[in-house]
């Protein structure tokens, strides 16, 4: 995962074309404040930080970055986490480098420029950090996240790459697998089981139906129909048709590209 924390609008929205590329290939987080980031870093393990000027539109709002990135290495698994600090301030004691070990420090008039390029560079060294900790092959994040269905007292740890799709019920949602299983979830929206998932691969295709990239088999626009790879069929929302059809061959091209690099070591 990457996690990016900027809360100045400007920054934002000159970065949202970086974020939205690196989406396609990673599990992405945007928080605007630095209390939301640290829950985030928390509950989840991030491979790359990308910390800016939190909301409060003067200098001093760097300090909110420097005390973030100060918490975060003192987190046992953030010792070595590349961070990455988009800032236009002077550091004349070159704190970020010595004391807070920054990956880099990147101009805000460079975004652009340097941003995209730098993130590569930190995300192939997060992976090589990883492989050399890992004595078997490194399976691919995503393949490995997992969704945690409660059904009363029982518990149903199930993948979510094996997720076909999932559709809305009167008091939940119903998670059917490519194998057939099906669960239900009870008192959750499909936002909020977007948002739990975190995986990409996951699209909602309309109001009431999310699709897995992975087992489209077809897809009617005509008709607003997908066929899943088990026969099964979802509709397409007419507010979902534009985005479903320019997103599509993206998502399933890369995840195509993913799955063949499963198990092999970067």
């Amino acid at each position: 995962m990457v996690l990016f924390v900027l809360g100045d609008k400007q920054i934002l929205n000159r970065s949202r074309m970086i974020v939205n590329q690196l989406s396609l290939e990673y599990s992405v987080k945007i928080a605007r404040n630095y209390s939301a980031a640290y829950r985030i870093i928390v509950e989840h393990q991030v491979d790359v930080l990308v910390c800016g000027p939190s909301e409060v539109q003067f200098h001093q709002n760097m300090a909110d970055a420097y005390r973030f990135m100060e918490s975060a290495r003192r987190l046992k698994r953030y010792e070595e986490t590349p961070m990455i600090l988009i800032s236009d301030v002077e550091d004349p004691s070159s704190y970020c480098d010595q004391n807070l070990s920054c990956y880099d420090i990147i101009d805000t008039l460079a975004i652009e420029h340097r941003l995209c390029e730098t993130l590569g560079l930190a995300l192939r060294e997060s992976r090589c950090k990883h492989a050399q900790t890992c004595a078997m092959p490194r399976q691919d994040k995503m393949e490995a996240r997992m969704l945690y269905i409660q059904n009363q007292n029982v518990l149903y740890p199930v993948k979510c790459a094996e997720i076909s799709h999932v559709q809305t019920l009167k008091r939940g949602v119903e998670v059917s697998l490519h194998n057939g299983v099906k669960y239900e979830m009870h008192y959750i929206t499909l936002q909020q089981f977007l948002e739990v998932a975190d995986v990409w691969y996951l699209q909602q295709c309309s109001r009431s139906g999310i699709i897995n990239a992975n087992y489209v088999q077809s897809i009617d626009y005509t008709n607003r129909v997908i066929t899943m790879r088990n026969s099964e069929q979802v509709a397409i929302g007419s507010t979902y048709m534009k985005t479903l059809h320019a997103q599509f061959p993206k998502i399933q091209e890369v995840w195509m590209r993913k799955r063949e690099r499963q198990f092999i070591l970067d």
